[in-house]
C-alpha cells in the first residue's frame, strides 16, 4: 500500500494499485538521486570557495608599508606677487582641504609655513577656525618648523635658527603644539650643518625629493645616499631622513596597494617601510579628488603593501630612538644638487650681499643689546 502525506503529516491519499505504487516509488527515487547529486554539488563548491578565500588570503598578506604624504607645496612668492599668495592660492589651500576633510575620513593633510598660518588668521578667520579643530583632531598637520621654507645653504645657521624659533613660537602660541621635522620638497640641495641645526632643535627628522633631479650620479651609481636613513650633522648630531619622497605633485586614480611603483619602493626601503609624497607644487591647494581616493581605496586595498595617510613625521617617530636602529643607513656629509637651479646660488648677487649684510647688522644689534643689558645690571649694583 502506498500513502501519500500533507505537510502536517496527515494521510491525504492511500493506494494498494501496483502501477501507482511503482509510480511513486520511482519519483521518490529519482528526487532522491536528484536531491543527492545537490548536496554533494554543494559540498564540492564549498570546498571550492573554502579552497579559493584560503588562497586569496595568502596572497593578499601584506608585505610592508608605504606612508602617503600629502602636500600643497606653496611658494610664498615666486613667479607671482604675496597678494595673488592670499587672495587666490591660500584660500584654494583651505576651501579644498576642508572639503576633502569633510568628505574623506582617513585623509591627512601636510603644510608648512608659519607666515602661511598667520595670513590665514588675518585674512581667513572662519576658515582659520576650522583649521584649528583639525590640527586638534591630528588631520592638519603641521610641518617644517620654521616661520617659511628656508633655502638651506645661503642663510647663516643663526638665520636658520631663529627661522626655526620664530615658527615653533607662532604654532605653540596659536595650536598649543610644535613641529617635528624640516620638511623642505623643492629646495635645491642641503648643506652639512641641516641635521645639526634640526638636531639642537629639538627635531627628528628631515624630507625631500628635489635630490633625484640631479643630472648625474653622486653616491655611486644612485643620486642619494638611500631613500631613507640617518642623516649625520658636521658635529655628530643625528636625524630621520627620507631623501626619495618621489613627485611631490604626483596623482592617483587607482587602488595604490597594487601600484608597481609603490611596491616596489616599499620593496627596497629599510625594513619595507617606505615614504611617499602626493599632492600638488608651487601654488598650494590640495592633492586631487582622485588621489584621495586612491589612498582611501588602497588604505581597504587587496595589494601587498599596507597604505596609511600620514603626516610627514609618522615614519620618523616609529625609528625613535635612532640608536635602537642600526639597521638604518647612516650618511655623513652633505646633500646637494649638480646642475638643476644651481644658478640661484651664482645670481642675484646684490641680494645676496644684502641679506648677508642684514645677518651681520642682526648680529651685531645683539651684541649690543646683551652689552647694554651688562651695563645696566652693574649700574644698579654699584
Amino acid at each position: 500500500m502506498f500513502e501519500v502525506y500533507s505537510k502536517k503529516f496527515s494521510v491525504i491519499y492511500t493506494s494498494d494499485n501496483p502501477i501507482v505504487i511503482f509510480f511513486f516509488t520511482f519519483v521518490s527515487e529519482r528526487f532522491l538521486n536528484v536531491l543527492n547529486r545537490y548536496v554533494i554539488s554543494m559540498k564540492k563548491l564549498l570546498i571550492v570557495l573554502f579552497l579559493i578565500t584560503s588562497m586569496s588570503g595568502y596572497a593578499q598578506k601584506k608585505e610592508g608599508t608605504v606612508y602617503m604624504v600629502s602636500n600643497a607645496h606653496f611658494d610664498t612668492q615666486w613667479n607671482w606677487t604675496v597678494q595673488t599668495s592670499i587672495n587666490e592660492y591660500l584660500r584654494n589651500t583651505l576651501n579644498q582641504n576642508i572639503w576633502l576633510f569633510e568628505n574623506y575620513p582617513n585623509y591627512v593633510f601636510n603644510f608648512e609655513g608659519g607666515i602661511k598660518y598667520s595670513w590665514m588668521k588675518e585674512y581667513y578667520p572662519a576658515e582659520y577656525a576650522k583649521i584649528k579643530e583639525y590640527i586638534k583632531q591630528g588631520r592638519w598637520h603641521i610641518s617644517g618648523s620654521s616661520w617659511d621654507a628656508t633655502d638651506p645653504n645661503i642663510p647663516s645657521p643663526e638665520s636658520f635658527f631663529r627661522n626655526i624659533l620664530m615658527g615653533q613660537q607662532y604654532y605653540k602660541d596659536e595650536f598649543g603644539v610644535k613641529s617635528t621635522d624640516i620638511f623642505l620638497p623643492d629646495c635645491f640641495g642641503f648643506g652639512y650643518t641641516l641635521p645639526t641645526i634640526a638636531a639642537h632643535c629639538g627635531l627628528i627628522g628631515f624630507s625631500t625629493q628635489k635630490l633625484k633631479w640631479r643630472t648625474n650620479p653622486f653616491y655611486g651609481d644612485a643620486k642619494v645616499p638611500f631613500t631613507f636613513g640617518i642623516w649625520q650633522g658636521i658635529d655628530g648630531s643625528r636625524i630621520a631622513a627620507a631623501l626619495d619622497g618621489r613627485n611631490y605633485s604626483q596623482r592617483y586614480d587607482e587602488d595604490l596597494s597594487m601600484n608597481k611603483e609603490i611596491i616596489d619602493l616599499v620593496a627596497k626601503a629599510p625594513n619595507k617601510k617606505a615614504f611617499r609624497y602626493y599632492g600638488v607644487g608651487d601654488v598650494g591647494g590640495s592633492p586631487t579628488i582622485l588621489s584621495v581616493e586612491s589612498v582611501e581605496r588602497g588604505i581597504k586595498g587587496t595589494g601587498p603593501v599596507n597604505l596609511v595617510s600620514a603626516s610627514s613625521d609618522q615614519l620618523f617617530k616609529e625609528y625613535l630612538p635612532f640608536a635602537k636602529h642600526p639597521e638604518l643607513p647612516v650618511f655623513d656629509g652633505e646633500l646637494l644638487m649638480d646642475v638643476h637651479a644651481t644658478g640661484c646660488y651664482t645670481s642675484q648677487s646684490a641680494m645676496k650681499l644684502y641679506n648677508r649684510r642684514n645677518e651681520q647688522l642682526a648680529d651685531a644689534a645683539k651684541g649690543l643689546r646683551l652689552l647694554q643689558s651688562g651695563w645696566e645690571e652693574l649700574s644698579i649694583l654699584l
